[in-house]
């Protein structure tokens, strides 16, 4: 059995952060495809334009059917791994986690989808209100623990990150260069509070404050 669904998104809008914001005049071709492989499993594949792309193959547990292993690719064909979960990977341009964490937080609508790993390169990031530029990112997902090496013009080392809460985040780097504030959002993007930050546990043996 295969589903297929072709769309332009042409009069639909989308609030959410770059890259995925998008006015109701613009089109953006989307598509979503479903194929059962047995009565046990199948694949589903979809693209959004050419920024991402993913395929998941799926197995029934009970009466639902679960991610087995599967990829989503910024810029890249995506291809089923070999290894178990849900991984991403690929290139963006530019990722706003502050604006991100408030749709993906617990309060939040964003949808849950549980990740096994992530590597990828992006071209600036906006975080607690500041910007970083060229960073790679490696990371793990280990029992709802990411760990994660760093690399950038402003960071380098391993960090690790708890969702409980607000969040936690503990760092061991060989450097850390905090940057200029990134530009000022417009007007009704959501803003970081102090009461918004989540724990730093932060040791550098290299730190600059530009």
């Amino acid at each position: 059995t295969q589903f297929t669904l072709d769309s332009s998104l042409a009069g639909l809008a989308s609030d959410l952060p770059a890259p995925f914001a998008k006015s109701s005049a613009a089109a953006m071709p989307v598509r979503f495809e479903r194929s059962a492989l047995n009565p046990l499993q199948d694949t589903v594949s979809f693209s959004y334009g050419k920024l991402v792309s993913g395929q998941i193959l799926r197995g029934k547990s009970g009466s639902q059917m679960k991610a087995e292993r599967g990829v989503v690719s910024f810029g890249a064909t995506p291809a089923l791994p070999s290894k178990n979960g849900v991984w991403v990977t690929g290139a963006l341009s530019v990722l706003d986690l502050d604006q991100w964490r408030d749709v993906l937080s617990p309060s939040g609508a964003g949808p849950s989808l549980e990740l096994a790993g992530i590597d990828l390169r992006i071209g600036t990031v906006d975080f607690l209100g500041r910007r970083f530029g060229e960073l790679f990112v490696n990371g793990v997902n280990q029992s709802g623990i990411w760990r994660s090496t760093l690399r950038s013009r402003e960071i380098n080392g391993d960090v690790e990150w708890r969702a409980q809460g607000k969040g936690r985040v503990a760092a061991r780097l060989k450097t850390l260069i905090i940057p200029a504030a990134a530009p000022q959002r417009p007007s009704s993007a959501p803003k970081v509070q102090d009461g918004d930050l989540p724990g730093l546990d932060v040791v550098a043996e290299s730190f600059t404050i530009k």
